[in-house]
């Protein structure tokens, strides 16, 4: 089942968070690290789960 996520990094050095979508058949685990969410270059992150309409 496909799922849509809303990930919004803030970065060290970098004066606003980005905000980026990904979809796919994963989980919250994997989207922390094919994004590399606890690299020490990551300030801040959220994952949201979008729902569909």
């Amino acid at each position: 089942m496909s799922r849509h996520f809303k990930i919004i990094t803030k970065e060290v050095g970098r004066e606003h968070p980005i905000e980026t979508e990904f979809s796919g058949d994963v989980d919250r685990a994997y989207i922390i690290k094919f994004f590399g969410l606890r690299e020490p270059d990551v300030e801040w992150f959220r994952i949201e789960e979008l729902q569909k309409d």
